[in-house]
């Protein structure tokens, strides 16, 4: 019983970490960008958090499901899921690239969005395929995976 409550208290501290550089950087953020520039940044990103879903249909999460029970073929899981959210990523990039960034910044009327997510052209190729936190967590690496989680969250913001 105090290995998982542990896990819980590992896990929980790692997403705490997380939700306070996310608050501290939105407010480092609403302090010395101009409105124009954070209401940019914000609609960068919004733009991606709200294809990330969509692209990414639940592959991650799933691993939580289909890991575990498929023991002798968790590598070939693990390769599929994240070939298969590659290919998302990739075809995001691509909308991105054939003028998706041009797209999206005439619909929300702000020429510089145009500029920012031609940055976040390669942002889903590195960022979809990431399993590595469900890998964790099945193979009880609970610690290791709040790390990660941690590191991640601190370098993605």
């Amino acid at each position: 019983m105090a290995s998982n409550t542990s896990k819980v208290v590992a896990l929980s501290l790692a997403q705490l970490v997380t939700t306070v550089v996310t608050v501290v950087s939105g407010m480092v953020f609403t302090r010395y960008l101009s409105i124009a520039d954070y209401a940019t940044y914000l609609q960068t990103f919004l733009a991606y958090d709200f294809v990330s879903p969509l692209l990414t249909l639940g592959l991650p999460s799933a691993l939580f499901y289909f890991l575990p029970r498929a023991e002798e073929r968790q590598k070939g899981l693990v390769i599929d899921n994240m070939l298969l959210l590659f290919i998302c990523g990739l075809i995001f990039s691509l909308f991105l690239i054939l003028g998706g960034t041009e797209l999206l910044a005439q619909r929300f009327k702000n020429p510089k969005l145009n500029e920012t997510l031609r940055w976040m052209i390669f942002f889903p190729l590195y960022t979809f395929p990431v399993v590595l936190g469900a890998i964790l967590v099945v193979k009880d690496k609970v610690r290791l995976n709040a790390i990660y989680n941690i590191i991640t969250g601190a370098v993605l913001t």
